[in-house]
């Protein structure tokens, strides 16, 4: 009978192996993916700030958007994603950096409101340096630098996407900016946007909206 129950363990045991073995690799292979593309972000240098002497000058179309401006500056200064009846994020709007890649706005809040533990600071006010048209939408390119912890100096572009949306339900009908997407280039160098590295940088987007409200607690409104 011992021996018939040991036989029987025995399958059982070696799935369960197996299983644990496959969990680890996945796990390991996600993190070595994620690890790389910061890596990559980290040390390939297209910041506009290290090319040449001159020093970066806000675009003169900029003061047209200062409003975008100021939105930029509460994120990054660990304000969170601060919403204005003239500006506000689009419900399927996308935020990425080598990190991370967030899909909706309420993802992106929560990823913002995570970082004020970092304890981020504007070392310089963010920099508007491109308007560009881009289609039925408008794109900004502003250039951020950032102190984390008191000890990380992060240089980076981010680029930002918005256009202009109608909200109706008044009696006279509002426009307002909608900010469709956000991308965060650290050093200036575009994220990895292979599959792997995609695929890895949304796991991450998932993991850190779920903690947030777990370490953090749900926001109060």
């Amino acid at each position: 009978k011992l021996l018939s129950s040991s036989k029987r363990l025995l399958p059982v045991t070696m799935n369960a192996r197996l299983v644990t073995t496959g969990f680890k690799a996945v796990v390991g292979t996600h993190a070595l993916v994620t690890l790389t593309s910061m890596i990559y972000s980290t040390y390939v240098d297209n910041d506009p700030s290290r090319q040449g002497t001159k020093k970066l000058k806000e675009t003169f179309d900029a003061k047209h958007y200062q409003k975008v401006t100021n939105f930029v500056t509460n994120m990054y200064s660990g304000n969170g994603v601060i919403e204005t009846h003239e500006l506000r994020l689009a419900r399927n709007a996308t935020f990425e950096d080598p990190a991370a890649i967030c899909c909706t706005a309420k993802e992106i809040k929560e990823a913002f409101r995570a970082l004020e533990v970092a304890q981020p600071n504007c070392l310089s006010k963010p920099i508007c340096i491109r308007v560009q048209p881009d289609g039925a939408s408008i794109e900004l390119t502003y250039h951020l630098n950032q102190l984390y912890g008191n000890f990380l100096n992060v240089k980076s572009l981010l680029v930002i996407n918005f256009r202009l949306a109608r909200m109706n339900g008044g009696e006279i009908p509002e426009n307002y900016f909608e900010v469709t997407k956000l991308e965060e280039r650290w050093n200036g160098t575009e994220p990895l946007g292979f599959l792997p590295f995609w695929i890895s940088r949304r796991i991450n987007g998932l993991i850190s909206w779920n903690l947030t409200r777990l370490l953090i607690g749900e926001k109060k409104v």
